[in-house]
């Protein structure tokens, strides 16, 4: 295992992403003829490029997404190989929804994956009625609110009844915030501090608020610290990215609200947990954010 500096033994990566060949061929087909589903696929093979990588992600070197993807079995390898107990698999629509994660991850390895819930909000009563089904027939243990892929801020009214089946079916929410590669989106929706608006109507919801909520990573820490209900996870944004306050948070009055997570393949596992350890100040936080933090959110009974 990749740890070297402390002994943390069943970490969770929780936030990772369906990079399998049937997700890669599904999203080359829904490209024919779609303008918009192309430009944001190719800018999403950008965002892996060996180029790109010097910016937040950190893919595997020479390795393309669209003609070399991971078979779920060499993914289970990896997390083998770095001490990774459990991965949350967040599906990603349309290319590789619920069902998708269900059928490939979680039938055939369900003490290797938790299954977290994203469906289109743009018809809410199927929606609601999809991610119900996940949660309470699939076994799901979460859902995930994308503002900016949805074209609205994470207090729009319109989020509000996933909000509400969250806190009656006692899962958790992952919130994106802050950064979104794709020039079809807009930057707007996913600031952080709509989030603080989700935790003052919604005090009973657990909130995951992905990616530091960078580059507002302050704005984002600010919301952490003032609501016992939300949780800062690390995904997306490489460790040698991460500003000096938040590390400072992560180390002291935020050691039990910072979540470890990859968005695999955006950030590699080995490395990252390597990286990410290289900035924590003992053995208890070191545990905390790897472990015990998301123990909190998933249930003590997780790993």
């Amino acid at each position: 295992m990749p740890l070297t500096r402390y002994k943390v033994d069943k970490i969770i990566d929780g936030h990772m992403h369906p990079r399998d060949p049937e997700a890669v061929a599904n999203r080359k087909k829904a490209m024919v003829g779609n303008e918009r589903v192309t430009k944001w696929t190719s800018e999403h093979h950008r965002f892996h490029s060996p180029t790109y990588q010097v910016t937040l992600g950190k893919p595997e070197p020479g390795r393309d997404y669209f003609s070399n993807p991971y078979e779920v079995s060499e993914l289970i390898d990896r997390m083998d190989e770095a001490g990774v107990a459990k991965g949350c698999m967040i599906s990603l629509p349309p290319f590789t929804p619920d069902e998708h994660v269900k059928r490939l991850y979680l039938d055939p390895h369900p003490d290797r994956f938790v299954g977290v819930s994203w469906v289109n909000p743009d018809n809410i009563h199927r929606a609601i009625k999809e991610m119900e089904r996940s949660i309470t027939e699939w076994g799901f243990k979460g859902f995930k609110v994308h503002p900016a892929h949805a074209g609205r801020t994470a207090d729009h009214r319109d989020f509000f009844p996933f909000y509400e089946k969250c806190v009656e079916l006692n899962v958790p929410c992952w919130i994106h915030s802050g950064y979104i590669p794709y020039s079809t989106f807009r930057l707007r929706d996913d600031d952080p501090l709509a989030i603080d608006e989700v935790a003052c109507r919604f005090p009973e919801l657990t909130i995951v608020m992905c990616h530091l909520g960078w580059p507002h990573v302050d704005q984002a820490l600010a919301v952490c610290l003032k609501h016992p209900n939300v949780f800062m996870e690390t995904s997306a944004i490489h460790p040698f990215f991460w500003p000096e306050s938040f590390i400072k948070f992560m180390n002291s009055i935020l050691q039990d609200k910072v979540v470890f997570a990859t968005d695999w393949n955006l950030l590699q596992i080995d490395d990252t947990i390597v990286e990410t350890e290289k900035l924590i100040a003992s053995q208890e936080i070191a545990e905390k954010v790897f472990r015990d933090n998301w123990k909190k959110i998933l249930g003590p009974d997780i790993v």
